[in-house]
């Protein structure tokens, strides 16, 4: 179990909305607990799936901050469902920022991990964020496809251009849908999933401007990395069957960087289903050994929660 609350992050921008999941002992330790900060993939808020992890991470000692970034789900900021990869990442900064001022937060032990798109910005934030000991990327987004997977979306953005020019708004069009329609992700079932997924989420919207592709075209995580690239302990976990974010995209793009691969079959989105409970196991062992938990911690978290 876990104690989760409610808080806002400040800072330059919009004001965030963001849950803490805390250890349920966390405000009676003796010492301040390691954290991680975390949001959600391509077009999501912090809702879905975040709380699982949330939670398991909790039982470990760990404590997570779930960011919803501007423009999505309770944050402020305007274009809303504008998704800006260079913001994103600068809003997981904020969210980094927030726990290092919180006192019961160690802020010498912070983690970041996050799924799909946010496995991307764990990437960039992994490698160029002196405080952040260690990662774990899911599923990342590592690079826009050489040609669009969906044609309709292609016209799309030309569409989208001329109205740029002109002066008018971007078009929205559906984030997840069915193979054949007008929507960005049409594979591996992610309308199904998404619907499911956003059940407990009634901030969603399931749709994000056009404008937004145009920005990921450009989106290369690892080349906005120093020749250093990421030098804190990396695990990566993929899905072999990926239409989304496919393993070799990831692996190709990874390859000069020492991390711990984890592959997983199936597609993108069955990594959070049936495999979800090793997912999790993974991901809390890997915080647990490279934030330096406390074993008794741990242990008296578990025993706390039976």
């Amino acid at each position: 179990m876990s104690q989760t609350q409610s808080v806002i992050v400040r800072g330059a921008g919009p004001d965030l909305a963001a849950d803490l999941y805390l250890p349920r002992r966390g405000r009676d330790l003796k010492e301040p607990v390691p954290a991680v900060v975390t949001a959600s993939g391509f077009g999501g808020v912090k809702e879905m799936l975040l709380p699982v992890f949330g939670r398991a991470l909790a039982q470990a000692g760990i404590a997570t901050l779930a960011v919803d970034y501007a423009g999505f789900g309770a944050s402020g900021g305007t274009p809303r469902q504008d998704l800006d990869p260079v913001a994103q990442i600068k809003d997981m900064r904020r969210g980094i920022d927030h726990l290092c001022q919180d006192p019961r937060i160690d802020a010498r032990r912070i983690g970041v991990f996050g799924p799909s798109m946010c496995g991307a910005h764990t990437l960039v934030i992994a490698g160029s964020d002196p405080r952040v000991r260690a990662a774990v990327s899911l599923v990342p987004f590592v690079r826009a496809p050489r040609t669009p997977p969906n044609p309709r979306m292609g016209l799309a953005l030309v569409a989208d251009a001329l109205r740029s020019l002109v002066g008018l708004p971007s078009e929205r069009v559906r984030a997840a849908g069915l193979p054949g329609e007008r929507a960005v992700m049409t594979s591996d079932g992610a309308l199904a999933w998404i619907e499911d997924i956003s059940k407990d989420a009634p901030s969603f919207r399931n749709e994000i401007t056009v404008r937004s592709l145009a920005r990921l075209a450009r989106y290369r995580p690892m080349r906005m990395l120093g020749p250093a690239g990421i030098r804190v302990p990396l695990r990566t976990i993929l899905s072999r069957s990926d239409g989304i974010t496919p393993a070799a995209e990831a692996r190709a793009e990874l390859r000069h960087v020492q991390h711990d691969c984890v592959e997983f079959p199936g597609t993108h989105f069955e990594l959070f289903g049936e495999h979800l409970d090793e997912v999790l196991r993974l991901t809390v062992e890997w915080f647990v050994e490279h934030l330096a938990v406390k074993r008794e911690d741990a242990d008296a978290q578990t025993l706390s929660d039976a």
